[in-house]
């Protein structure tokens, strides 16, 4: 083979591999945007389940709280009773 011959399939070759590492490129950015996403949704799933749990539980020591007072009355009320 030529020089010439030789320098073209070199050549070619170096431009496939550029064009294969560009494509690679372009879709690691495209999947890395795609779990950018995700990641958004999971984190605001997250935040909406934590709140739930908040009211959840300060609900729960309101109630616990209610029915404390609630107790302690009917205790005072029985006391008095007698």
């Amino acid at each position: 083979m030529e020089t010439t011959t030789l320098i073209y399939i070199l050549v070619s070759t170096v431009a496939v591999l550029a064009v294969v590492v560009a494509l690679l490129v372009w879709r690691l950015f495209h999947k890395n945007d795609e779990l950018k996403a995700k990641n958004e949704v999971i984190i605001r799933e997250l935040r909406r389940n934590q709140t739930l749990i908040d009211r959840a539980v300060s609900l729960g020591i309101k109630r616990a709280a209610l029915l404390t007072v609630l107790a302690a009355f009917c205790l005072v009320m029985v006391a008095a009773a007698a």
